[in-house]
């Protein structure tokens, strides 16, 4: 009889003890079960962990749901939670994210948001990701000599260093912000993360600075040069007031159009390689081939109206002058090269930091195209019964002359280095926001402001040939660099 009492007892005191497991029991993330103590985490080998689960009390160290993890907790692999920690829902990632933004100066929220000790995946168990990105990026600004001036008093002539000459356009030119985007595709070969793929495609659309200026006399437009026969600066009048003083009605009227664009695109296709990864950290080295492409053109286009009185044009002694040109340099480089680079996250509750580098070394090709064309068009006598006319075309513009008109390619040695960090957020284990700053600069680029020769020999520009032959084909090469800020999502499966 006393047998039964005890046992009867005993039955309903463990009961009473694993109560709080079943209770508990949805808020703990189910374990891989595996046999055997686990080894620590090498490169291309899956570590086992061993748990066991305790019913009676007095034995080793249980949780509160009554589980032990008999390993050392550097041994829980980087794609899962230690055994017994808590793992976050939703609305209180959520939540966590709230108090970073109304209390961004307590960092109590660091360490307690998202429960203690919440290790974040690496996701051994979901071996493809993706991830769009939305990008402002800040090219290096352009440089060109003075294209566009004006002048007050008109007497200047719109000279460079001539008093009361102001530049309208040229110098250091910035080519604008702009929004791009960027798209990545990647997978591991297996699950131990040892070697994956990645990759990737970025692009920021053609956009640039532009100037457009009309004047019927006044304000002055001017196109300054350096005069090659004379040592000195001088100017291609698009439009001035009418002259008392020459003796005659001479007013030139004149529209002016100038812009200068630019377009960046890259692609990655890289292997990734797992050097180390623990609980809350990971490196990779990477290796594979980088593509680069920067288009830019500059285009000036300007149409010259001008009034003459001349007595040799009878009856009414009148001409009326039309020059239509454009001028245009188009700068194209293409780099293929090979590209190395390493990478570096860390993980603290939901949030991740990410460090990372990267060198390509290759070659850039370059193409600059240079091209200008001219119409002049005379009516003579506009207002008389029968005016006549006269139409020319001929090759060149102002700065685009028969002198350096042509197609110029040529392949350099280029050097690309690559800088990023970032910051993310874990809404989901599957699903990440984040934002990444990126630097990058690439040698031995062509760009078209640096092809611009303003010094001219006025004999060629007024379709004459002549020594010496300028403008001339500079062949300059810079230095580019490119910063961007992005936002984006990531997905594994």
């Amino acid at each position: 009889m006393k047998r039964r009492v005890w046992l009867g007892l005993a039955l309903v005191g463990g009961a009473a003890l694993t109560a709080p497991v079943g209770a508990q029991e949805s808020r703990i993330v189910p374990p891989p079960v595996s046999s055997g103590r686990s080894l620590p985490v090498e490169p291309g080998v899956k570590p086992n962990i061993t748990q066991e689960k305790t019913v009676m009390p007095g034995d080793a160290p249980t949780t509160s749901s009554g589980i032990v993890v008999t390993g050392p907790a550097s041994d829980v692999p980087a794609g899962s939670y230690m055994e017994g920690e808590y793992r976050p829902s939703f609305s209180e990632r959520v939540s966590g994210l709230g108090r970073v933004i109304t209390r961004p100066f307590d960092f109590d929220w660091f360490n307690d948001f998202a429960g203690p000790n919440t290790a974040m995946r690496s996701d051994i168990e979901d071996p493809y990701w993706v991830r769009f990105e939305v990008l402002g990026g800040w090219l290096k600004n352009a440089k060109t000599p003075p294209l566009l001036t004006t002048s007050s008093p008109q007497t200047s002539l719109g000279i460079i260093g001539n008093e009361g000459t102001t530049v309208l356009f040229g110098g250091d030119i910035d080519v604008k912000t702009r929004l791009g985007a960027r798209m990545t595709a990647g997978f591991w070969l297996e699950p131990s993360q040892a070697l994956g793929f990645e990759l990737s495609y970025s692009v920021l659309p053609k956009r640039g600075a532009s100037i457009e200026e009309s004047s019927e006399g006044d304000p002055l437009l001017a196109l300054p040069y350096f005069d090659v026969t004379t040592n000195q600066q001088s100017s291609f009048i698009i439009s001035r007031e009418i002259i008392p003083s020459l003796g005659l009605v001479n007013q030139v009227n004149g529209l002016v159009k100038m812009e200068l664009n630019s377009f960046f695109q890259e692609g990655q296709f890289n292997a990734i390689y797992n050097v180390s990864r623990g609980n809350r950290s990971r490196f990779d080295w990477y290796w594979g081939y980088r593509f680069m492409n920067l288009n830019e053109n500059f285009n000036n286009q300007f149409i010259k109206d001008e009034i003459v009185q001349d007595a040799n044009v009878p009856p009414n002694n009148i001409v009326l002058k039309r020059q239509t040109s454009a001028d245009s340099f188009n700068a194209t480089n293409y780099f293929n090269g090979i590209n190395w680079g390493f990478r570096s996250e860390w993980y603290k509750n939901c949030w991740s930091f990410n460090i990372g580098a990267s060198l390509a070394l290759g070659m850039n090709s370059t193409r600059v195209d240079i091209s200008g064309v001219t119409n002049k068009r005379e009516t003579t006598n506009p207002f008389a019964a029968n005016p006549t006319y006269s139409n020319v075309d001929s090759t060149g513009g102002v700065y685009a002359l028969s002198s350096n008109i042509g197609r110029y390619e040529k392949n350099y040695f280029s050097v690309v280095p690559e800088v990023q960090f970032g910051v993310g957020y874990f809404f989901w284990d599957d699903c990440r926001l984040y934002c990444n700053y990126n630097f990058l600069a690439m040698t031995n680029v062509v760009r078209p402001g640096d092809q611009i020769d303003n010094n001219i020999n006025p004999n060629i520009l007024d379709g004459n040939g002549g020594n010496p032959a300028n403008p001339a084909f500079l062949n300059k090469t810079t230095t580019f660099w490119l910063q961007t800020l992005s936002i984006g999502l990531e997905f594994r499966y």
